[in-house]
């Protein structure tokens, strides 16, 4: 059904921009049937727990909570050879946290705060403002387009 809904809104996932679908837990064999198309997200939950979704579902990106961010956290993601999408937001959504998300090799920030984020990363030329594909690396204009 997700799938259906997404191609209705006009992904095709054979060319499609990269999206990501927060994946819970409690909800993720639900949605391990769009893991071929789309890029399941679930939230880090332990280094053996990271080893064994990249192992057995083959995943690219993992998430990291404001809660529970660490560089330790974020360094176990990326030894998996993962993304890391950071999540900053709530009260602690200020610099210093988006200062962490970088440090640690984070490729998402999810952030309340645009306003900020968006010229602290230009500044340091780090601001990707192409559509990112499912190999996570801009789109050429002519990919988007069509």
């Amino acid at each position: 059904m997700i799938d259906e809904i997404l191609e209705a809104a006009g992904f095709n996932a054979a060319n499609a921009p990269l999206v990501t679908i927060f994946a819970r837990i409690k909800d993720f064999e639900k949605l391990v049937p769009l893991a071929e198309n789309y890029a399941l997200r679930p939230h880090y939950l332990g280094r053996r727990h990271a080893r064994k979704m990249r192992r057995d579902y083959n995943l690219s990106v993992m998430g990291l909570r404001r809660y529970s961010f660490s560089l330790a956290a974020a360094r176990n993601i990326r030894i998996q050879d993962m993304h890391l999408f950071s999540n900053v937001m709530g009260r602690g959504d200020l610099m210093d946290k988006i200062n962490d998300a970088l440090g640690a090799g984070s490729l998402f920030i999810q952030t309340d705060h645009l306003d900020r984020l968006v010229p602290y990363l230009a500044e340091k030329n780090q601001l990707e403002t192409g559509v990112i594909g499912r190999d996570f690396k801009a789109l050429p204009d002519s990919a988007i387009n069509s």
